[in-house]
């Protein structure tokens, strides 16, 4: 099983981030856009994983969701990361918050407590708008985007063998401790 958690969206979220992606394209950004099924932001990537070991991440998530607040995500300014095979990750940045940064390292213990590696790279939270993407113009920015976070969502990225793509398949929502968003 291929696992990572994320917060995932509300559909008025991903509608704009769809414009967002029209926006991109009229500027003559080009790439493999992501679906508007997979928009989310990562907060770890668990990679291969026995399904004997399925039970542990999604009390990982259970635990670190328990210990946060629902807070709001802001987005900021466009940017990539080189992929160097032709193409970067172009990507829409989120904005560094104590909340954000409070519910990552939280995770990362409450992984790290059920035998799950720490991740090792910085946490850069963005949203993934495009793969192998190429631009010559200078990339819009979005109007500033408040997302709510009211909880992590454990993924299973899962290849479709008639498509060829992957999909995102939920297999366990762990909600915040409270309704009011913080900053």
């Amino acid at each position: 099983m291929r696992l990572f958690i994320a917060v995932d969206f509300p559909e008025d979220v991903k509608n704009a981030l769809m414009d967002y992606q029209s926006q991109l394209r009229s500027v003559g950004a080009t790439g493999r856009f992501v679906r508007r099924d997979t928009l989310h932001l990562t907060l770890h990537f668990l990679g291969e994983t026995p399904p004997s070991q399925l039970a542990a991440a999604k009390k990982a998530a259970a635990d670190a969701a328990s210990a946060c607040k629902p807070f709001a995500l802001t987005t900021s300014a466009p940017g990539s990361f080189d992929k160097g095979r032709g193409g970067a990750v172009l990507w829409l940045g989120l904005e560094r918050s104590k909340a954000l940064t409070d519910l990552h390292n939280c995770l990362e213990g409450c992984l790290e407590k059920q035998g799950f590696a720490r991740d090792t790279k910085t946490f850069r939270p963005h949203i993934t708008m495009a793969r192998d993407a190429n631009w010559t113009s200078q990339l819009p920015r979005l109007d500033q985007l408040s997302i709510p976070a009211k909880g992590i969502t454990l993924f299973e990225s899962r290849r479709d063998t008639v498509t060829g793509r992957y999909r995102y398949i939920p297999l366990h929502v762990a909600s915040f401790a409270e309704d009011d968003i913080r900053g």
